[in-house]
């Protein structure tokens, strides 16, 4: 005999993912000063005589406060993956025997 029941699993976000400075681009969530900020500007400096070039990330934050960081190129930046927030209702069958 089978019994039904229905269950609500809450849908989690991804963890960081890790990315170059240089492929940052607009409009992305990434974790700047240990803060999640949506980039908003990117300017990039040119290579200076030791061959480094200089990244310079402007982000906002989710109260409105803007997050500025200056890094190298080669520097690696979290990526947070924001997903859809919810919840997923799932039929879960029992068997009894």
């Amino acid at each position: 005999m089978a019994s039904d029941f229905y269950s609500v699993i809450p849908i989690l976000p991804l963890l960081d993912m890790m990315k170059m400075a240089r492929d940052v681009d607009k409009g992305e969530q990434v974790t700047l000063k240990g803060r999640s900020v949506r980039v908003v500007e990117k300017m990039t400096a040119k290579t200076g005589k030791h061959g480094h070039a200089k990244i310079h990330l402007v982000g906002v934050d989710q109260q409105g406060k803007k997050v500025e960081e200056l890094m190298g190129a080669q520097q690696e930046v979290a990526q947070t993956n924001i997903l859809q927030e919810g919840t997923c209702t799932c039929q879960i069958m029992l068997f009894h025997f």
